[in-house]
């Protein structure tokens, strides 16, 4: 054998070197870098959350993580789906929808439209009735006399009504849909009648909170029904919609709790055995 014959990393062709991974650094070719594309603003998956970064032109900026990404698709799809950044996006969306719906030029508008928006939190949390608003914005008036808020604020039952349905309870949902969509969680249906005869089903999901560092219960959808057909099919096609609009996978679902109805916990054929078909492997059901 020749002694001077170099490694075989010298011998070998770069092509063949390349294939398998051995070019030095000094030879390797530099990777290809992507400029920011404005048309990724209106994606679905980056609505709300991407922007440019103003000082490098291939990078880009998540509002949410308040990070610096490489401005390329994968690497930008990658990122969206990191839990940091779910959670992180859940609190973002809520604060959009809150800034969107007091978003006025007039500051002093501003502070008013924020103060409704506090005032119906309080209202929809403490259970009151939409009436209640009424005599408590003409309270806030005149014990708040000096108060320019006080008296620009117009908050009676129909409007306060409107702020629950409308802002904070879409801000809410959503919240707690990434949430979920982001852990486990235990669901708790119940059906029933209202007073106009309507069927409906209450959802009602349990679920370790990291922010909040304890178990929440909360809310999820009281969901109408056909009342002619109430089988364990269309509950659990409602249960599946319900998640399904919301982008919450049904594996995250770990523990089912519902009456002993036949349709809800039937060996054969209910909502549990539908449920547990698409749910995670430890799926358990709580009578």
């Amino acid at each position: 054998a020749d002694q001077h014959a170099g490694p075989s990393s010298v011998t070998t062709p770069k092509k063949k070197r390349k294939v398998r991974g051995e070019l030095a650094k000094d030879e390797a070719e530099p990777s290809r870098k992507w400029r920011f594309r404005e048309a990724w603003l209106e994606l679905p998956e980056f609505k709300g959350w991407l922007a440019p970064d103003p000082r490098n032109p291939f990078r880009a900026s998540c509002k949410a993580c308040n990070a610096s990404l490489v401005a390329g698709h994968s690497e930008l799809t990658k990122h969206s789906k990191r839990d940091a950044h779910i959670k992180a996006t859940a609190g973002l969306r809520k604060q959009n929808l809150m800034t969107a719906f007091v978003q006025k030029s007039n500051p002093h508008e501003q502070n008013v439209e924020t103060a409704e928006i506090k005032m119906s939190a309080f209202v929809a949390e403490h259970a009151l009735s939409f009436k209640a608003i009424d005599h408590l914005g003409e309270l806030a008036k005149v014990v708040f006399h000096d108060s320019a808020i006080a008296k620009g604020a117009s908050l009676h039952r129909t409007k306060c009504e409107s702020i629950v349905k409308n802002v904070l309870a879409k801000a809410e949902t959503e919240v707690l849909a990434h949430r979920l969509g982001a852990s486990k969680f235990s669901i708790f249906v119940d059906e029933g009648t209202d007073i106009t005869n309507t069927k409906l089903l209450c959802c009602v999901v349990r679920y370790f909170s990291e922010e909040q560092d304890q178990v929440i219960t909360q809310l999820l959808e009281v969901i109408p029904l056909d009342a002619r057909s109430c089988s364990s099919e269309s509950l659990a096609s409602a249960v599946e919609k319900c998640l399904s609009e919301k982008k919450v996978p049904l594996t995250n679902i770990i523990a089912l709790a519902c009456d002993n109805a036949s349709v809800m916990v039937g060996e054969r054929n209910s909502l549990m055995t539908r449920l547990r078909e698409k749910a995670d492997d430890s799926f358990i059901t709580i009578r």
